[in-house]
């Protein structure tokens, strides 16, 4: 196994403006890609994991999450950072608008499921 930091996305990578449901609201961290460049530069594979109960609560869907994973992606690498070795992301709540989101899952942190399906994608 190689050596990996997890990291939150919103107010971690990026400002959490509570309902980020478009590329244009992303607004990268002071000091996160120079963070992220050290933590590169030891060795540690950088894997985004995430809540993101807005596809739950319809607001957003999965493909649209995905778009913004990867707008944030190409930001933090225009910022001067190193690319990202994945984005892992929950849709689910126990409490979803959507009925096909509502469950508790084993992906929605705090529980592991995202960090153990990336740690064995990543192996």
């Amino acid at each position: 196994m190689k050596p990996a930091i997890f990291l939150d996305r919103d107010g971690v990578l990026i400002e959490d403006t509570d309902l980020l449901t478009s590329p244009e609201g992303i607004r990268i961290l002071e000091g996160v890609p120079a963070a992220l460049e050290r933590l590169r530069a030891s060795g540690f594979q950088l894997i985004v994991v995430s809540n993101q109960a807005v596809v739950a609560r319809g607001f957003a869907t999965k493909p649209e999450v995905e778009s913004i994973n990867r707008r944030i992606g190409e930001l933090i690498v225009e910022a001067g950072g190193p690319g990202l070795d994945g984005f892992y992301f929950c849709p689910h709540h126990p409490k979803a608008t959507l009925p096909a989101y509502r469950k508790v899952c084993d992906c929605r942190k705090p529980e592991p499921g995202m960090l153990l399906r990336a740690a064995r994608a990543e192996t």
